[in-house]
């Protein structure tokens, strides 16, 4: 019988996450306890990059809700976890307005982020030369998303919104890592076209290739403000094509699959100009079948 192996720990974002401050240096800045503010400790670290006027804190007011839910919420922020009618898992709302406050971003200056993270995913789970299927599946619901951009100073590649879902995928061997996308919301795209580049734009960025396929690789539902899509997809073999194409950019060569993990994970918003949006999350796991 084949074995199944569960990535994600905590799937349901139960036991509340950490809290990382905006700046890579600043670590863990709080620890916002889940449901019933259950004692179990969080496997999920909410990251804020580049959030410097309005950042979560440890000081932040916890809303608690009747069912165990709660909400923390800043001028910038807004997080809810399990609402009263448990219609999502997390709602994750960022305005950018509120921190670039007219300033209009310019390539190799830091953007807003609000992300869900969760690294050390390769202790426990397998190679992925070990397995016949990575079997991805999520439903997710763009709640709102106004762009607040003015038209004459917005540029195509630099001023850009996007809700992605992000897998590193890792040669333990040799080191190097792949950032691999899979696409959700770009307000550029009615269909996201997919994307290939080496991650930059910001001082610490990690220099190592990102490649998206096409969003209808993933998902024929298109995405719809108010509307929820299901993803249910192999990654197994979109990954293997991600690490062909990583062939052309000199990347990965000779890379075994028994060598290669899943090491982490991240999801939510980048805003790379004023937009204000949010995005609401259910139902995320990442399940591989060994061999």
């Amino acid at each position: 019988m084949s074995e199944k192996i569960k990535f994600f720990k905590d799937e349901k974002i139960n036991n509340g996450f950490k809290v990382h401050g905006a700046r890579h240096e600043e670590g863990i800045v709080a620890n916002y306890p889940g449901l019933n503010n259950a004692a179990s400790q969080p496997v999920w670290t909410l990251a804020q990059w580049g959030v410097y006027c309005n950042p979560l804190k440890d000081s932040t007011k916890r809303v608690n809700l009747e069912n165990g839910g709660f909400i923390y919420e800043t001028p910038s922020i807004k997080i809810t976890s399990h609402p009263q009618n448990d219609e999502y898992d997390l709602r994750m709302e960022l305005c950018s307005t509120e921190e670039y406050k007219g300033h209009v971003r310019n390539y190799g200056e830091d953007w807003c982020h609000i992300l869900l993270e969760q690294g050390d995913l390769c202790f426990d789970t397998p190679f992925l030369g070990e397995l016949d299927e990575l079997r991805y599946t999520a439903d997710l619901s763009i709640d709102y998303c106004d762009c607040r951009m003015k038209k004459d100073v917005f540029s195509h590649n630099t001023h850009s919104c996007q809700v992605h879902q992000y897998l590193t995928v890792q040669d333990l061997k040799k080191g190097h890592f792949m950032w691999f996308g899979i696409p959700f919301y770009d307000h550029r795209y009615e269909v996201f076209p997919g994307y290939i580049g080496i991650d930059s734009g910001k001082e610490d960025a990690s220099g190592q290739i990102i490649i998206n396929h096409a969003q209808n690789a993933f998902s024929n539902e298109k995405v719809i403000v108010g509307d929820w899509v299901h993803y249910d997809v192999d990654l197994l073999p979109l990954i293997k094509k991600a690490i062909e194409i990583a062939w052309g950019y000199n990347k990965f060569l000779d890379a075994d699959l028994n060598d290669i993990k899943i090491t982490s994970t991240n999801i939510g918003w980048e805003m790379f100009y004023e937009f204000n949006g949010a995005v609401k999350i259910k139902n995320m796991q990442l399940t591989g079948t060994k061999r």
